[in-house]
Parts: structure tokens; sequence; C-alpha cells
């Protein structure tokens, strides 16, 4: 083995690809689930609470203005589940591209 890459975050991967694009072997070492921590825990997850924290204020403030009347019925579990969903579609997306280059 010529190449080990630790962290499938997005210079584990970038490195990864670029390396399989130039027929190198590579293994990629990742101790949870592929795509880093911005798309498991940290950046993605936040972006998404926090673009439903923006649609509540907004709803609130319309209804203050007296734009709109409306109560929201927030369901935190498909919030959640919405949530879920995304990243698994995202690492299905990455598996495939790895799979094209012979890195899955």
């Amino acid at each position: 083995m010529k190449n080990i890459v630790i962290g499938s975050g997005p210079a584990g991967r970038l490195g990864s690809l670029e390396l399989g694009k130039l027929g190198e072997e590579v293994t990629l070492i990742e101790k949870n689930h592929i795509a880093g921590t911005c798309l498991n825990e940290g950046c993605m997850v936040i972006c998404a609470l926090t673009d439903i924290t923006k649609f509540i204020e907004n709803n609130n403030k319309f209804n203050s203005y007296g734009f709109i009347k409306s109560q929201l019925d927030i369901s935190y579990e498909k919030i959640v589940e919405k949530i879920t969903e995304t990243q698994k579609n995202k690492r299905r997306r990455k598996r495939r591209c790895w799979k094209q280059y012979s890195l899955w």
C-alpha cells in the first residue's frame, strides 16, 4: 500500500479522489461515517437548523406585521428524520463517486 489517507472529510476525500484518478492505490481510513464532521455532525446540521430557525423568525415577524396569520406546528422528530435522510443520501452519492475511481 503506497497511500493511506486518514479521515474522509473534505481534504481526505479530495486527496483520495485525486490519487485514485492518477491510478494510485489508496486506503482511506474513517472512524465513523464517510464525509467527515461537516456532513455528519457539524456545519450541515447547523445550517439545516439555522434555516428552520430563520423560517420560524420570519413567520413570527410577518404575523406581527399582519401580513399572514398562522400558527406553526413544528415537529422536531420530522426535522431530525429529514436531516438524517439527507445525510444518508449524500453519503450514498459520495460512495458512488468513490466507486467510480475504485476507492470503495
